[in-house]
């Protein structure tokens, strides 16, 4: 392991734990010696860097393809939607879509509950797109992503399957009542040092549709171990909520390398659940 120059911060208090001594280092540790490691998820293979496509379909005159910057998982993503012209690939500029994403749970349809749509189309004929999935965990889930529009008067319509690997950024949890529920992290997409926005959601499963919880209350513990029984937390704010399910607050990472974040929902009048999103890295 690569020997780092320690020093020490001063006392500091975050939701009133007091954490005397915390520990900075002028490099990330070697997480391979820490109990990190061994419960951190199995490296997914390397992907190839920028849009890489999807899926491509066409009709009347139209193709549209679906692009992703990084690998699609279960959690926030943004997706891009390219429109083109069929036979010249001539970026069609100033579309809007309506886009409803869906999956199959036990049975009964889900529909996504969070799509933010950067619509009409750039000039490159491009839309970000932010869809969140939920979905159990275990084996890869498949999700039907329905694009439609209209160009020139005329609507079209294009289907497209995806499947969406497992991620540590949605944990289900059984609530008080025995109700079960989804907690997802939507925000930061890629965890780095600093201050930055933290944003949660917190869905109900209905049994055939997933209900945004709004009477939610958050509290946070992140933590990063540093081996030998050593380890801190870092500042945030609590996440209140904004809309439709979602909380948004802040965190500041004071250090880069494994993380957990421990987090505690009171909904309504019920006891605490605690769900854990654990091992992932801050860079």
């Amino acid at each position: 392991m690569t020997e780092c120059k320690q020093r020490t911060f001063p006392v500091v208090l975050v939701v009133g734990v007091l954490l005397a001594g915390i520990q900075s280092a002028g490099c990330a540790p070697d997480i391979s010696d820490t109990d990190f490691y061994s419960r951190h998820p199995d490296p997914v293979d390397a992907q190839p860097t920028g849009p890489v496509l999807l899926e491509k379909k066409a009709a009347s005159g139209v193709a549209l393809a679906v692009l992703r910057n990084d690998q699609v998982h279960a959690g926030y993503n943004e997706l891009i939607l390219r429109a083109a012209t069929e036979g010249t690939d001539e970026p069609i500029v100033g579309v809007s879509f309506d886009v409803v994403a869906s999956t199959v749970i036990d049975g009964a349809t889900y529909v996504s509950p969070i799509i933010d749509d950067a619509s009409p189309s750039d000039a490159a004929g491009e839309v970000t797109l932010g869809i969140l999935f939920l979905q159990p965990r275990g084996s890869g889930q498949s999700w039907r992503i329905d694009v439609s529009t209209t160009i020139d008067g005329a609507p079209i319509s294009f289907p497209f399957d995806i499947v969406v690997r497992d991620s540590l950024t949605v944990q289900p949890f059984v609530g008080a009542g025995g109700q079960s529920f989804f907690a997802a992290w939507i925000e930061p997409i890629a965890p780095k040092t600093g201050e930055g926005p933290l944003e949660l959601a917190v869905y109900r499963d209905t049994g055939s549709a997933f209900d945004p919880v709004e009477n939610a209350s958050i509290d946070l513990y992140p933590y990063m171990d540093m081996g030998g029984g050593d380890g801190h937390s870092t500042p945030f704010t609590k996440p209140t909520h904004t809309s439709v399910g979602r909380y948004a607050g802040t965190i500041n990472f004071i250090m880069s390398g494994g993380w957990d974040l421990t987090a505690y929902l009171t909904i309504g009048a019920a006891p605490a659940d605690t769900v854990v999103f654990k091992g992932f890295t801050v860079h």
